[in-house]
């Protein structure tokens, strides 16, 4: 490649006055130095990865290892900046808006080379990224209109998968103060924003993206909810906020048919929900049914469960030691959902016969009848067996319900 860019540059120079021609070798001359841009930032990386394990050692040999990984650092940042002067030369506007999402990568890599927690430096480094690929698509203009989709598409994800990087290392750094969970919220928002959900062959990428960060938000607001002491408007907008996206994450795992992210969801929403009833007496009730209504709302995703195929699993790529730890998560997370079943139930009955109110003893012989039929799930180390014997217990949880109607 080193060779092929030197001729390029030669040939250029010899060129004759003929503006296609030059234009065509100055293209090529910038597409080489955009290869070798990402060509040395793969190699920096690598060597990154060995002067960690060298510092580990304590060996004296750290230091020339640094010293080879900044070199090839300074040369993919020569080349990115020398593909971008031609590329702006000859007005190039697709492959500068792609150019544009290299210097970006560049400037993440950068960030990701800095050791220690979201500090300044790397949100620095993290805002030059994305002002970057705001660039490449003001660059390209709006996408209807651009004449590269494609590129356009590709710049919409990257800039998504920066903003939703950035607010996941913020949001995982110990320390978010107030005034910074506002931030991490807007990131996860405007990543959302630029995750196209439109059908396509990446459609099931976004979905998933989009699910992750509905429950990130999710779990930013019921962090915030949980550490907020006193009862009130911010307190009961959290709430609101926390169920909402919890909500939204759970809708969108359902159509993955991902039951394991599905079930995580649900639980961490229904805690939401236990939390709020022990906090908030004069709706306790009312929290603890909206609970048990989340959780007799699983039965489709039981179905998956029932139904799921184990050759399927044998068939997709993946890891033996995988495909035995999802097992185990999602057998665990039957078996969580099974526990808060019945223990919000008995905790329904226990607070409806402490009533004297005539109303409470149809509620109160509804849920009797709602916690015995629960007790008919027979947990089973087969995970379709488990899913099974929950489906038939929320069916017949369904014909009680219809009784008392």
């Amino acid at each position: 490649m080193l060779s092929s860019c030197e001729y390029y540059r030669r040939a250029g120079l010899v060129c004759a006055d003929e503006t296609h021609k030059k234009d065509e070798l100055l293209r090529r001359t910038a597409s080489v130095c955009n290869e070798l841009a990402v060509r040395y930032m793969n190699d920096a990386q690598q060597i990154y990865v060995k002067y960690l394990e060298e510092c580990e050692k304590k060996d004296g040999n750290s230091k020339s290892i640094y010293k080879q990984f900044s070199a090839l650092s300074r040369r993919s940042s020569e080349c990115l900046d020398e593909a971008t002067a031609i590329f702006t030369q000859v007005n190039d506007v697709p492959n500068l808006a792609l150019l544009y999402c290299n210097k970006a990568r560049y400037m993440r890599f950068r960030a990701h080379c800095i050791q220690g927690g979201f500090n300044s430096e790397k949100r620095s480094l993290y805002s030059q990224a994305e002002d970057l690929y705001r660039s490449a698509l003001k660059l390209l203009g709006p996408r209807e209109f651009c004449g590269a989709t494609s590129v356009w598409d590709l710049v919409s994800w990257e800039l998504s998968c920066h903003l939703y990087t950035r607010a996941v290392l913020m949001q995982d750094s110990p320390g978010v103060y107030a005034n910074e969970v506002t931030e991490v919220a807007e990131a996860f928002k405007h990543a959302l924003k630029y995750c196209l959900l439109s059908p396509g062959p990446r459609q099931y990428l976004y979905q998933f993206r989009a699910a992750m960060i509905y429950h990130r938000l999710g779990s930013l607001y019921h962090s915030q909810y949980r550490i907020t002491q006193e009862e009130g408007p911010r307190r009961r907008s959290l709430l609101n906020a926390t169920c909402s996206q919890y909500e939204k994450a759970a809708m969108q795992f359902a159509v993955l048919e991902d039951a394991a992210m599905f079930l995580t969801v649900r639980l961490e929403h229904v805690a939401a929900l236990e939390t709020h009833a022990a906090v908030s007496p004069n709706v306790k009730l009312k929290s603890l049914q909206n609970a048990i209504e989340l959780l007799r709302q699983c039965h489709s995703i039981m179905k998956v469960l029932k139904e799921k195929d184990p050759e399927e699993q044998r068939d997709t790529p993946k890891p033996e030691e995988a495909d035995e730890k999802t097992l185990r998560n999602e057998h665990s997370l039957l078996a969580l959902y099974e526990n808060r079943l019945h223990y919000i139930l008995k905790n329904i009955i226990q607070y409806c016969i402490t009533k004297t109110n005539k109303d409470y003893e149809k509620i109160t012989d509804m849920y009797k009848k709602l916690y015995c039929a629960s007790l008919r799930i027979k947990k089973n180390d087969d995970v379709r067996l488990y899913a099974s014997s929950i489906c038939d217990v929320l069916v017949s949880m369904d014909v009680i319900s219809k009784d008392f109607e």
